[in-house]
């Protein structure tokens, strides 16, 4: 295969990969701005972004303005644990859209079933579900994993 048409299947498969994790968040609420996001959690955008800054919540920016998944707000409030979730998984170098699959496509038991770790958190989470939840959290990135 030629070089050009190794980058230019490379790209194919980027733009495929891109598409695929924009139906992803858009299936689970899509992205907010930072207005919108403060909006729902009914504080600031100076706040919201403090919230970013802070590793609390994850975003990315795009240009001048971020993009928060929305995944992450729920009934008006930050998904419970988000805080104390997030940064472990910025710190140990994981990327917006692992962290993004992580929460929405992650899975953890639920009285015999799987369910996503978004749904864990929505409806409460266990101490076992949790204690799941943040093991794979400390494993992200492991050697030998």
């Amino acid at each position: 295969m030629k070089s050009a048409e190794r980058e230019a299947a490379k790209l194919k498969r980027r733009e495929e990969a891109n598409a695929s994790f924009q139906l992803l968040l858009t299936m689970n609420g899509g992205t907010l701005s930072a207005e919108d996001a403060a909006e729902r959690l009914g504080t600031s955008t100076l706040r919201v972004e403090d919230l970013i800054i802070g590793k609390k919540i994850t975003a990315i920016k795009a240009g001048k303005h971020y993009q928060i998944p929305a995944f992450q707000i729920y009934n008006g409030k930050l998904l419970p644990h988000l805080e104390t979730l997030v940064p472990k998984l910025i710190d140990k170098g994981v990327s917006y859209e692992e962290i993004c699959g992580f929460f929405i496509s992650g899975g953890v038991a639920d009285a015999g079933n799987v369910i996503s770790i978004v749904q864990a958190l929505r409806l409460g989470a266990s101490e076992q579900q949790l204690f799941y939840i943040q093991r794979e959290v400390e494993m992200f990135y492991e050697p030998g994993r």
